[in-house]
């Protein structure tokens, strides 16, 4: 199950519109501009906002999750959801 954590601290699970992989444009809807992949393991990713550091408020849930500053919503999911 992939999982939307908001700037504001609620979590959605989601999973790809088409229940394969993720567009691009659907990324960036979710956060809300372009994206930025990270590598957080080896079957999964953390997604984004590229410019979220000068466009969004901090995101205190992930930045607690992940342990670094991070901006804006972002999106955890499968590698195999990103083609």
């Amino acid at each position: 199950m992939d999982k939307i954590i908001k700037s504001t601290g609620e979590e959605k699970i989601i999973t790809p519109k088409n229940n394969k992989h993720y567009t691009l444009e659907e990324m960036q809807s979710i956060v809300g501009g372009y994206i930025e992949l990270l590598s957080i393991t080896a079957t999964s990713y953390l997604v984004l906002n590229e410019e979220g550091r000068y466009q969004c408020p901090i995101n205190y849930k992930a930045s607690k999750l992940f342990k670094r500053d991070l901006y804006g919503d972002v999106l955890i999911c499968k590698s195999k959801h990103i083609k």
